[in-house]
């Protein structure tokens, strides 16, 4: 999987807000993005053998990383999300 591509964009949910627990005052409250960088990227996975299985396919990664303040203690801290998707295609080989 030599072919990786990434796309940085910066601040996409910058200024929009979201509803999670604060690590300082451990409520659940409404926080403000104060910086955020998304993270995509994708690949062209070549045939890999797993046992009887042949996986082959495109594989994606999107991840995002956030500073965000809190709503209800005004505490700064961060959030990451981290998501990828494998190759779908399989070959069950005999």
């Amino acid at each position: 999987m030599d072919n990786w591509e990434e796309q940085i964009e910066l601040n996409k949910m910058q200024g929009n807000e979201l509803f999670s627990s604060c690590g300082n005052c451990t409520s659940r409250t409404r926080q403000k993005i104060l910086v955020s960088v998304d993270v995509d990227g994708t690949c062209d996975a070549y045939p890999y053998r797993l046992g009887n299985l042949v996986l082959h396919g495109e594989v994606w990664t999107k991840n995002s990383y956030q500073i965000v303040q809190c709503g209800g203690c005004d505490f700064i801290s961060r959030k990451t999300r981290k998501c990828a998707q494998w190759p779908t295609n399989m070959m069950i080989m005999r």
